[in-house]
């Protein structure tokens, strides 16, 4: 589990605990390590695969994919496939065939298929906009440490 997928796992552990109709079931890892230190922390399961989870836990209704690019097509079939809605890390995929069988995964399925541009509720973010209004030109740095 990347930087991404702690990152989701600590949100949506935080809104539970902010009394948001939120609960965070388990946490998916191809390292069982990984995948017990993440969840320990989280105070949920760890699983070893998606079909390990979606096959012990019915009540999974939404998880979010953050898996290298490469894998997003794969397992978020696998999820809404098992009936669940997904919300996955940009890019949405690694090529625009796979984003268009992601779509049409989801149309027929009747799952949600979201993509996760949620820097938008970023607060340094949502600051700028009551001052900027009529923007010409960004220029962005990141001030942080990218993590893979």
């Amino acid at each position: 589990m990347g930087a991404f997928g702690r990152n989701h796992a600590r949100v949506y552990h935080q809104l539970a605990q902010q009394g948001e109709p939120v609960r965070l079931v388990g946490i998916v890892d191809a390292d069982p390590a990984q995948a017990d230190t993440v969840a320990r922390k989280f105070g949920c399961r760890a699983f070893g695969s998606v079909e390990q989870l979606t096959t012990t836990h019915s009540e999974v209704q939404a998880a979010s994919v953050a898996v290298p690019t490469i894998h997003h097509l794969e397992v978020a079939r696998t999820l809404m496939e098992a009936g669940v809605d997904v919300l996955v890390e940009k890019p949405l995929a690694a090529s625009l065939v796979d984003a268009a069988e992601l779509i049409r995964l989801a149309r027929r399925l009747g799952r949600v298929g979201q993509v996760g541009h949620l820097e938008r509720f970023n607060p340094a973010v949502r600051a700028t906009a009551t001052v900027i209004t009529q923007p010409m030109f960004f220029e962005v740095h990141r001030l942080s440490i990218f993590h893979s």
